[in-house]
């Protein structure tokens, strides 16, 4: 590519972008991390008091089963305007997250993003191909905004597990996530980090779609289900429906997308 390029946001998605699911999350939980993580929980509670595991395991799904109408609801009033939506948004977590209050410890988080899923390499290939041509460099990182509808702490966990190197050396990470309370509380006698309840408010990014990251530039690294969101030219797919991807058609995008004038 010749001539200059121009410096643009560059924003991904956390899932099928950033991460794949194990086969574990596609075939046990059917990508709902929210059933991977009460498991964790439940299973570790079960060793100790199967009765207060028992109890969990049923308060969960019910939390659950509440957030998915709540989720429905706003599917259905999608002419709402951006306040009662990112209310309506804050709800379905609070409500999905509410019987998890002092009971999910921190190790709870990690263990299941760790488990639930791997690291994709087609994004650590064009991170680094952007990160180049912007001509960023470990002095100066490129800053690159993660869009997950999952936990910050849980997209924290996974990307650390599978991108050390890439957040050491490449880019300056910031996480547009539902961010949670996890504070040190004492639990039969040991201190542990836990939920302790409060859910901060939720970033229109994570569900505002292509309006909420205002004007067109900026590149939107993705995988082949968001080419109906609405993100045109400037959505990157790394991730097609066989998990591949067609580098030359993603190298002459990258260069029409960064060239100046």
């Amino acid at each position: 590519m010749t001539g200059k390029v121009a410096r643009k946001s560059v924003y991904a998605n956390f899932r099928n972008t950033a991460v794949i699911p194990t086969k574990c999350l596609q075939n046990v939980y059917k990508d709902h991390i929210e059933l991977a993580l009460a498991e964790v929980v439940f299973s570790r509670l079960c060793k100790k008091d199967y009765n207060k595991g028992m109890k969990f395991k049923s308060d969960a799904a019910e939390g659950l089963r509440l957030s998915n109408n709540l989720r429905g609801g706003q599917q259905e009033s999608a002419a709402k305007n951006s306040l009662e939506q990112k209310l309506i948004q804050h709800e379905i977590y609070q409500t999905w997250l509410r019987p998890f209050k002092n009971l999910l410890t921190e190790h709870d988080i990690k263990k299941c993003a760790e488990e639930s899923w791997k690291g994709n390499e087609n994004f650590n290939w064009i991170t680094n191909e952007l990160s180049q041509r912007m001509a960023y460099s470990r002095a100066e990182k490129m800053p690159l905004f993660l869009i997950s509808d999952a936990i910050s702490p849980m997209v924290k966990f996974a990307l650390r597990k599978h991108y050390g190197d890439l957040l050491d050396n490449v880019i300056d990470l910031y996480i547009n996530a539902p961010h949670i309370s996890i504070d040190q509380i004492m639990i039969r006698q040991i201190t542990q980090r836990v939920f302790t309840g409060k859910l901060f408010a939720v970033n229109s990014k994570v569900f505002g779609g292509v309006e909420a990251l205002g004007p067109n530039d900026f590149i939107m690294i993705g995988d082949h289900s968001m080419r109906a969101q609405g993100f045109g030219e400037q959505l990157v797919v790394i991730n097609e429906k066989d998990g591949t991807y067609n580098k030359d058609t993603v190298l002459k995008q990258l260069d029409k997308l960064l060239l100046k004038g």
